[in-house]
């Protein structure tokens, strides 16, 4: 009961990026990870167990553990990701320095030990909610009565990143405090501050939570605020038509992704369009799609399309391009559909035309009530490419271009 609970949670935040597919929630849980229901008030893991998970409280550990760069080999190659062109036994630093390319190959090895090793430290303090205790050990004082060294440690690299305390040898001291000490009484509910046998638990908190926090802020997407509310049957509707028009609708983009400037640009072909298909719609029937291939490639000889897809001074276009920028109290994230971007000599952005296709039916009303539902969704648009191009309304012109009836129409701000 205690993980259908957690489903049912994980399905309240599943914010679909266009129409709810069953597929998509499928594979957010699938990637997603929530800690085990446990009765414990306190549980014990390595920072690799605690991976995609997150909890009120963390406390971490073990800082003072020496970061080691101790290898049997080392390999080297010209770039991370490039192919390896030579192995050697590891040796010691004084025998490296003889060798430049033993050299390098100990100095790449190192790089990399240490950015694993600071990932995980990331990690590790990235899984608290609320409040975060890092516990180091006090320097130890050397021969000369002078505090040591703690030499390369996770606790060295705080300190000296976060402290400006002068440390004792007695140890107790508080390194560094941020936030607000007493949020469990100000924010938590009241049995979230208490433990298993009722009894308040004290915590530090490291991080301010009356702050926004950018990790945990609320994503939502254009089409989600597209005007009109959708049933429980049309959201749940898994019949053969809704799908078909589902995936249709993504064909017809992937489709018009593969289109550039259409004055200056190839076309795809037919063979490319049929891969594209098979890509998306992979049992589609051959007859279906020989007919839908022959209306696509008439919609692009249309003086709409030549209108819609050409240049026109334009410096670039953006395909299908993903985006996710800060909207207030909420990360917007989503995909433009085409966007021409127009710059001045210093490449500075002037202009920006958005055209967002569409696939639905115009009936008698007209564009009108189309355009209505969809101004939200724009808008949202309109904000993104603001924030991402420093551009305000007056300098977007934004479109819809109902491609079953080949007529565009412009979305006031």
């Amino acid at each position: 009961m205690t993980r259908l609970t957690q489903l049912i949670e994980l399905a309240d935040t599943f914010v679909p990026s266009d129409a709810l597919r069953p597929s998509r929630f499928v594979a957010l849980a699938e990637s997603q990870r929530v800690a085990e229901p446990s009765p414990a008030a306190v549980r014990v893991m390595t920072v690799h167990g605690s991976k995609g998970l997150e909890f009120d409280t963390v406390v971490l550990a073990e800082l003072d553990k020496k970061l080691s760069d101790r290898a049997a080999l080392l390999v080297e190659r010209p770039t991370p990701t490039s192919d390896i062109v030579g192995v050697y036994r590891s040796a010691a630093q004084s025998v490296r320095e003889l060798d430049e390319r033993l050299k390098l190959a100990g100095e790449a090895h190192r790089a990399s030990r240490l950015m694993d090793d600071l990932c995980a430290l990331y990690v590790a303090m990235t899984r608290a909610r609320q409040a975060l205790h890092m516990i180091v050990k006090p320097r130890k004082l050397t021969a000369k009565g002078n505090l040591g060294s703690r030499g390369l440690c996770y606790a060295a690299i705080l300190c000296d990143a976060l402290s400006d305390v002068e440390e004792t040898a007695e140890g107790g001291q508080v390194l560094y405090e941020h936030g607000t000490p007493d949020w469990v009484c100000r924010n938590a509910k009241p049995q979230a501050a208490a433990g298993g046998d009722g009894k308040a638990v004290g915590v530090i908190l490291l991080s301010d939570v009356q702050s926004v926090s950018r990790r945990f802020w609320p994503t939502v997407s254009p089409s989600s605020r597209a005007g009109g509310t959708r049933t429980a049957e049309a959201l749940l509707d898994i019949s053969t038509e809704s799908a078909d028009g589902r995936y249709y609708g993504s064909l017809i983009h992937a489709w018009m992704e593969a289109v550039g400037f259409i004055d200056e640009d190839t076309p795809p072909t037919e063979a490319e369009l049929r891969k594209i298909a098979k890509r998306v719609m992979p049992g589609m029937d051959a007859g279906r799609l020989d007919e839908r291939i022959g209306w696509f490639n008439r919609l692009l000889t249309e003086p709409t399309a030549q209108d819609v897809l050409s240049r026109q001074g334009a410096a670039e276009c953006w395909r299908e391009r993903s985006f996710a920028v800060y909207d207030g109290k909420a990360m917007l994230r989503g995909c433009f559909d085409r966007v021409s971007v127009y710059r001045d000599d210093s490449g500075r952005a002037t202009r920006a035309v958005l055209v967002d296709f569409k696939t639905d039916h115009v009936g008698e009303a007209g564009t009108g009530p189309l355009v209505s539902h969809y101004q939200p969704q724009i808008a949202a648009y309109r904000r993104a490419i603001g924030k991402l191009l420093g551009l305000d309304a007056s300098n977007m012109i934004a479109k819809l271009w109902f491609l079953g009836a080949d007529i565009v129409a412009d979305v006031p701000e």
